[in-house]
């Protein structure tokens, strides 16, 4: 790695250089760092998982992304965007390790103009500066810090407009999630006020779930549930819980996340190992869902956040009207952004329909 390590810093400020001869533009990223970037951006290589797909989807094309998280890369395999797009595939995931920490000498490889990386990321951030690769902080947390980030998108692509598009897409359906209150009062799981179902969401078979600071929380209230773990002591964005605590807890709806491949039918059956699963309500009443996946995986922080809010709340109400709005803002997103028009069968896969069909009479068949 040393020698072509140096060989980079060394023509870092070359490239600096360049970028007063052939323009630079300066960018304030969501942590409030002024970066210089290249007025125009050829190559970025992405560390957090949800936003490969975001660059796709301000830019509206793969050109140029030159690098993503290997997750990503197994949920583009799993998403519509494997038809949209299927340059991703060839796409480089091996610059940046599971666990987010970045791989200098083959990022090099890659000669990349930016880096996305997270906010919390100051190790990375420093390698990035050795190697004279500017570096972009986004924030995981709310829906501001998902606009603020797809802002900033349209900032260094060049895709202003393209980016208050989205913001005016986000915003729209945001506004139309109908839920019961719309006060930020804080409620614990003892009172459920106005009737509202307790709901687990799942990451995966070894049951991590979503925390009270989780985007997933945020998406569960705002859409009409209560997030079970809400009331615990502890409060990450996940936490690794016991089964004997899942059947405490009794959730009414459970959420399984794509970021695994367990679906419904695995819950009911027991073949995750969650002892005691049958006697909870979620399995019992079959109001057990996997999440959808459409440009990206819906749980996660994303531009199709606000329909999967729209999505958790058709879940609680029961009413199959919801559904088919649901399926409908699907088909004109995909429209609008990607002049895509939709088959059923893709539809179906987006929401997840087959797997959610068994047992259960609200999955909008």
């Amino acid at each position: 790695m040393a020698i072509s390590v140096l060989k980079r810093i060394f023509s870092a400020g070359v490239l600096l250089l360049c970028f007063n001869c052939a323009g630079a533009k300066e960018i304030t990223d969501l942590t409030g760092n002024r970066v210089t970037i290249p007025d125009t951006v050829e190559r970025i290589a992405v560390v957090p998982i949800p936003w490969m797909s975001m660059i796709y989807v301000v830019d509206g094309s793969d050109a140029k992304i030159a690098g993503m998280h290997p997750s990503a890369k197994e949920a583009y395999r799993n998403s519509i965007l494997k038809t949209l797009a299927p340059g991703i595939e060839k796409v480089n995931s091996t610059f940046v390790n599971k666990d987010f920490t970045i791989n200098g000498e083959e990022l090099v490889r890659l000669n990349p103009d930016l880096v996305i990386i997270w906010d919390y990321q100051k190790e990375e951030k420093e390698k990035l500066d050795k190697l004279g690769i500017p570096a972009v902080a986004i924030r995981y947390g709310d829906l501001d810090d998902v606009k603020n980030g797809i802002r900033l998108l349209g900032d260094i692509l060049g895709k202003e407009k393209r980016a208050a598009d989205l913001l005016a897409f986000f915003d729209h359906q945001i506004e139309s999630v109908n839920t019961v209150t719309r006060d930020s009062t804080p409620v614990t799981i003892r009172e459920m006020p106005y009737g509202k179902p307790g709901i687990l969401y799942v990451r995966d078979k070894n049951l991590t779930v979503a925390g009270k600071t989780s985007v997933n929380s945020l998406m569960i209230n705002r859409a009409g549930g209560i997030n079970l773990t809400d009331d615990m002591p502890v409060k990450p964005n996940w936490i690794t819980v016991s089964a004997e605590q899942v059947v405490n807890l009794d959730p009414e709806i459970i959420i399984l996340s794509q970021f695994d491949s367990f679906v419904p039918e695995d819950v009911y059956r027991n073949t995750v190992g969650w002892q005691g699963a049958e006697t909870i309500s979620a399995v019992k009443n079959r109001r057990v869902y996997k999440a959808p996946i459409g440009i990206y995986r819906w749980d996660a922080p994303g531009i199709e956040t606000p329909l999967m809010m729209k999505w958790i709340e058709a879940r609680v109400k029961r009413k199959p009207a919801d559904d088919a709005a649901i399926q409908q803002d699907i088909r004109q997103f995909f429209k609008q952004f990607f002049d895509t028009d939709l088959t059923d069968a893709q539809i179906r896969e987006i929401l997840s329909l087959d797997a959610n069909m068994t047992g259960n009479s609200d999955t909008g068949r």
